[in-house]
C-alpha cells in the first residue's frame, strides 16, 4: 500500500466510526519528518461534543482498529468543533499545534 492509499484507508476507518467526522494528520508525518518509526498523530473533528468518557472510548476504538488494518502506532485525538475553537488559540496546547500543521484527509 502507497502513502496516499495509506491515508485513504486511515480516513475510510476513522469515518467508519465517526460518518461525519474531520480527520487532520498533524505531526511528523504530516510535516514530512517523519522516519519508518514514526506514529500517525491523527485529530478527529466532530460536530457533537462528547462526554470525556465517551470521547477516551471513540479514540480507543478508532486507534485499535487502525493498528490493526495498517500494522502502524497511532495517536488519535478527538475533539468537537466548539472545542477546537476553544483551543485552538491557546500556545502550548496539542490543539493549538495540531492546527498549524495538519494536512486535511
Amino acid at each position: 500500500m502507497n502513502y496516499q492509499q495509506t491515508l485513504q484507508s486511515i480516513k475510510f476507518t476513522v469515518r467508519s466510526f465517526l460518518p461525519d467526522s474531520k480527520v487532520l494528520l498533524f505531526g511528523s508525518r504530516a510535516t514530512g519528518k517523519a522516519d519508518e518509526e514514526s506514529d500517525y498523530d491523527l485529530l478527529v473533528i466532530t460536530s457533537d461534543t462528547f462526554e470525556p468518557r465517551v470521547k477516551m472510548n471513540w479514540e480507543s476504538k478508532i486507534r485499535k482498529a487502525l493498528v490493526h488494518s495498517l500494522k502502524a502506532p497511532f495517536d488519535v485525538i478527538l475533539e468537537s468543533e466548539k472545542e477546537i475553537n476553544e483551543k485552538k488559540n491557546l500556545t502550548g496546547h496539542i490543539v493549538y499545534y495540531a492546527m498549524k500543521e495538519a494536512v486535511e484527509l
